[in-house]
């Protein structure tokens, strides 16, 4: 299990940032997530949710990015250090989670 930080995007939607420090690489919890989207819990605190992941693209990831930056000014810095477009995912709750 890996710890990330996860963007509160109302309701039941959160955002996480595969930055991995921006490093030249995804981390591995992306790349299982992008193997296995059915699979995909959230713990918050003390609560656990079953999640869909949906990665972000286009428009919506760059205005999912900007107002991320305006909570985190560090991931910026995440982002110009490496080539890679750093993904952009939001998490879902499943119905009835």
């Amino acid at each position: 299990m890996s710890t990330v930080r996860a963007f509160t995007e109302g309701g039941d939607d959160w955002l996480v940032v595969a930055s991995f420090g921006g490093s030249s690489k995804h981390p591995a919890w992306f790349l299982n997530i992008a193997r296995n989207p059915e699979q995909v819990w959230l713990r918050l605190n003390d609560r656990e949710l079953k999640v869909t992941p949906e990665s972000l693209h286009g428009e919506e990831r760059d205005r999912a990015c900007q107002r991320i930056i305006t909570e985190a000014a560090g991931f910026r810095e995440y982002q110009a250090s490496t080539d890679r477009e750093i993904p952009v995912v939001r998490l879902t709750a499943a119905v009835g989670t």
